[in-house]
């Protein structure tokens, strides 16, 4: 078994298609929980709650976050759907690396920006919109860091392909957009060691969870860096 201090969290490998997962179970109870309130998610203690839960716990707790998230942003249902982007906003303030590696794959990316619900230019359909706006403050934010700009490749290539149907975006938020730019600034070299580990660490379980040939050797030379760090 994997030492804990690789996984970032628990060391049970995840099984998110098991009903029986306790970190499936939480995720999808404190979700529920947000979307089904009447009250605003930002104002919800319940919102830092699962903050906490998902930095304390890392791990695969963050592709599990995904995998739920991913089924509710797509604008089938107005307002749960509405509270699930507004959730997704939240965590990627506060969950950093982990989450932003999860929320920009091709399958995350994809339900976000659904073009069935497009109108014309102009995005019609509040969740989309929403969306829409995310969208272009993560393409000018940290997808853009040069730090780690090439791992999130994807947000480019979607925020570029709804800006070439002409597709207007919604006005950044300054005071978010300056939280969102300042992720990445590391400012002294054990900063950048720590970065460095969280990121080699998110990869690894990315990697360890997928399962196949190259992937596996892909995390095999990951762990084999972390440990060599560790001992060093």
């Amino acid at each position: 078994m994997l030492p804990n201090w690789v996984r970032g969290g628990s060391t049970t490998p995840r099984s998110s298609k098991s009903p029986k997962s306790p970190t499936k179970q939480r995720v999808k109870d404190y979700i529920e929980q947000i979307c089904m309130s009447e009250e605003n998610v930002y104002d919800m203690a319940v919102t830092q709650e699962f903050v906490n839960f998902i930095n304390e716990n890392g791990g695969n707790v963050p592709a599990e976050v995904a995998h739920q998230l991913i089924k509710r942003v797509t604008p089938t249902r107005y307002q749960h759907s509405l509270r699930a982007s507004k959730i997704l906003d939240v965590l990627v303030q506060k969950c950093g690396y982990p989450m932003h590696y999860q929320v920009a794959t091709v399958p995350f990316l994809r339900a976000m920006t659904d073009f069935d619900f497009y109108q014309g230019q102009i995005v019609k359909n509040s969740v989309l919109n929403y969306n829409m706006f995310l969208l272009h403050m993560w393409y000018n934010t940290w997808a853009d860091n040069p730090r780690v700009r090439d791992d999130f490749v994807n947000v480019k290539s979607f925020h570029d392909a709804v800006q070439a149907r002409g597709i207007r975006f919604p006005p950044e938020d300054p005071a978010t957009v300056a939280k969102l730019n300042a992720m990445y600034n590391v400012q002294t070299p054990q900063e950048e060691a720590k970065l460095e580990r969280l990121i080699k660490k998110v990869k690894f379980n990315s990697f360890l969870s997928k399962g196949d040939k190259h992937d596996m050797h892909l995390a095999q030379k990951l762990i084999e860096e972390l440990l060599a760090e560790r001992d060093a």
